[in-house]
C-alpha cells in the first residue's frame, strides 16, 4: 500500500490525528453540558449529534477517558439527579398514579445501569434484572413497586412473586 502526504492508507489512526482531536473535543465539550444538567437533545443540538444516542454515546466516551475519580464524580451527580426524580414522582407512584409509576421504573433502570446492575458479573443466574433491583430495595418499597408494576400489566392483577419468572409478568426491559 501506499501512503501519499495528506493521508495515510494502513495502520491505526493517529491518536493526535485531527479527527480523533476533534472527536475528543466534542466528547468533552457533551460531557460539560451533561455536568451542567443538559438533556441529550439539547447536548445533541449545541454539540452536532443527530439524535440524543449520539450524545449519550459522547458523555460515556469522555467518562470512560476520565481519571477514576473524576468519573465517579459525575456518576455521582446523575445518580443524585436521579434521586431528586424519584422523590418527586415516588408519593404519586405509591398511591396508584400509573404514568408515576412507570417513570419510577424508568429511573429505577437508569440507575441500576448506573451502577452497573445490569453487568454480566452482577447478575444471579435465575434472578431477573428488575428483581435483582427489587432485592437491593427495603421489603415494603419493593412489594408496593411490585404491586403497581402488576397492575400496569394487562391481565397483571397481583403482586409478581420474588421468585417469579419475568417472563410470566413482564415484557423485555428496553435497551
Amino acid at each position: 500500500m501506499k501512503e501519499t502526504s495528506k493521508h495515510r492508507t494502513r495502520g491505526a489512526a493517529s491518536p493526535t490525528g485531527s479527527r480523533r482531536l476533534s472527536a475528543f473535543q466534542k466528547q468533552t465539550q457533551a460531557l460539560d453540558l451533561r455536568l451542567g444538567g443538559a438533556s441529550w437533545r439539547k447536548i445533541a443540538d449545541a454539540v452536532g449529534y443527530v439524535d440524543g444516542s449520539g450524545a449519550h454515546k459522547a458523555v460515556m466516551a469522555a467518562l470512560e477517558k476520565l481519571p477514576i475519580e473524576a468519573a465517579t464524580k459525575v456518576r455521582k451527580m446523575e445518580l443524585e439527579r436521579l434521586d431528586r426524580l424519584m422523590m418527586g414522582m415516588w408519593p404519586k407512584a405509591v398511591n396508584g398514579d400509573e404514568k408515576a409509576s412507570n417513570q419510577c421504573l424508568q429511573i429505577m433502570i437508569a440507575r441500576a445501569r448506573y451502577l452497573g446492575l445490569f453487568a454480566p458479573q452482577n447478575v444471579k443466574i435465575g434472578m431477573n434484572p428488575v428483581e435483582l433491583f427489587f432485592a437491593n430495595l427495603p421489603a415494603d418499597i419493593a412489594d408496593a413497586l411490585r404491586a403497581n408494576l402488576a397492575r400496569s400489566i394487562p391481565g397483571g392483577n397481583s403482586p409478581i412473586p420474588p421468585e417469579g419468572d419475568r417472563a410470566e409478568a413482564l415484557s423485555p426491559i428496553p435497551q
